[in-house]
């Protein structure tokens, strides 16, 4: 059993049809559904070949990892809500802060152009997701003054920060080992609570 969810669609415009002309379906889905194994089992819709199922190879899935991009990473943890459902985390790998207020203090130039300290703090960002790349880019600007100072005055790089999403689960003690894995030292929890017995009777009109 698994979670299903779309992870593509048509991802192309048909060209303009000559007058009475008709043209192939293009249209497409991709569906994938994380199971138990931690594999993502997928399979492939078309219009043109009236959305068929078309399998497609499964895609593992260790540690519930979705996605891995330079920046953050998304996991999933497959619950219960007497059908399969799922709960998300986003976690930032590296956070920059840039102290606007430093920048003004020091009379450093903040517009968009290749020469202000903006330019250079963008391409901070860009590397704050690898560390060795960050203190390439630090030694290479030792000798020069305006991006020296930004990175010792201006810059704090700091651990990422992290969402999680569980909403609609039953509560029993596997689903809250899973929970508690997924979310553990979230910056952020999205989470439906539930009512205890002692408050059931106290609760608001609205929820009832």
């Amino acid at each position: 059993m698994g979670h299903r969810f779309y992870d593509q669609s048509n991802t192309s415009s048909p060209p303009t049809p000559e007058p009475g002309a008709q043209l192939p379906g293009r249209f497409h889905a991709h569906c994938c559904e994380l199971h138990a194994d931690q594999a993502l089992h997928r399979a492939r819709f078309r219009c043109r070949t009236r959305f068929q199922r078309e399998p497609l190879d499964l895609v593992p899935v260790p540690y519930g990892i979705l996605l891995d991009e330079e920046g953050f990473v998304v996991r999933a943890v497959l619950l219960d809500h007497d059908i399969p459902c799922l709960g998300f985390a986003l976690e930032e790998k590296l956070h920059m802060n840039v102290w606007k207020n430093r920048l003004q203090e020091l009379g450093l130039p903040t517009g968009r152009g290749s020469k202000s300290s903006s330019a250079w703090c963008a391409s901070m960002h860009r590397t704050t997701h690898d560390p060795d790349s960050l203190a390439r880019s630090q030694r290479r600007t030792r000798t020069r003054g305006i991006r020296r100072t930004i990175t010792r005055e201006v810059l704090r790089i700091v651990p990422g920060q992290k969402i999680a999403y569980v909403v609609d689960v039953v509560f029993h003690a596997e689903n809250a080992r899973r929970i508690v894995e997924l979310v553990r030292n979230a910056d952020i929890l999205f989470m439906e609570p539930c009512f205890s017995l002692r408050t059931q009777n106290a609760r608001p009109r609205a929820f009832t």
